[in-house]
């Protein structure tokens, strides 16, 4: 009798090639769809056209969704959108395949920094400190953090452990010169903020800050009109926005105008 078992070998291996080489071909098409997707999400967001860039990182989502990356920029995306809760979710779901993904905590802190949640915040930031303490950008946050708390001692021990470990990054001296300024120690202000500009002479917060320390120092030798080249400086840089600091310096020089 003859044994057919060869044959049956050889069809079944044949049927399982042809399942690997379509299942391949999908997977190619649908890995390659998304990564063009997100290609073109990241091109649109960095020029600005964060809308379109939000479509093609839900496409890119949708064709691999285990796309770690393109949650990672959609997150970023929702963020310049002003969707706040949808960012938090996306950085949530990049730790939750990445727990190590130290800018999605420090990123996602910054969301929460920037919606008051700060306690929500500072844990991020704690995090990425603890995971890897040379991240300049989580003492620099967690800075801004305390200062809003109105807890400037540990602001100031944030502030300089970043300058330990880079001392080029006018963001730092800005910070500490905030810092001294609510200490109600100006000199040592006025110092850091031309420390700032210093460094990077288009940084706009160094001549906001300039601007608010010499308002508030309030001696009766205020050069009213450096201040205001200073608020203008600040805009110019900002590109044309007040920000509500700059619009409370403006109406404390308002008061101080002579009244004819």
């Amino acid at each position: 009798m003859e044994n057919k078992t060869p044959l049956r070998i050889m069809l079944g291996l044949v049927v399982i090639s042809l399942i690997v080489i379509f299942s391949y071909s999908s997977i190619i098409k649908r890995v390659g769809g998304a990564e063009a997707n997100y290609n073109r999400g990241v091109t649109s967001y960095n020029s600005g056209q964060y809308n379109q860039a939000l479509d093609y990182f839900e496409r890119a989502i949708e064709q691999a969704p285990d796309y770690e990356e393109a949650y990672f920029h959609r997150a970023l995306t929702f963020f310049r959108l002003g969707d706040y809760e949808s960012s938090i979710d996306d950085f949530s779901t990049v730790i939750e395949y990445d727990p190590n993904h130290t800018n999605a905590y420090l990123l996602k802190g910054d969301v929460y920094q920037e919606i008051g949640a700060y306690d929500a915040a500072l844990q991020n930031y704690n995090t990425v400190i603890e995971m890897s303490p040379r991240t300049i950008g989580a003492f620099i946050s967690r800075g801004s953090v305390y200062i809003a708390l109105e807890n400037f001692d540990q602001a100031e021990d944030d502030f300089l452990s970043a300058l330990e470990i880079n001392n080029r990054q006018p963001e730092i001296y800005y910070g500490l010169g905030l810092v001294y300024i609510n200490q109600s120690r100006y000199e040592e202000a006025e110092e850091y903020f031309l420390l700032a500009m210093a460094i990077d002479p288009q940084y706009a917060n160094s001549y906001l800050g300039l601007a608010e320390l010499y308002l508030k120092q309030g001696n009766d030798d205020l050069d009213l009109d450096q201040v205001i080249e200073y608020l203008d400086t600040y805009i110019s840089l900002s590109g044309g926005a007040a920000s509500p600091t700059a619009i409370d310096i403006y109406e404390g020089l308002r008061a101080l105008q002579p009244v004819n």
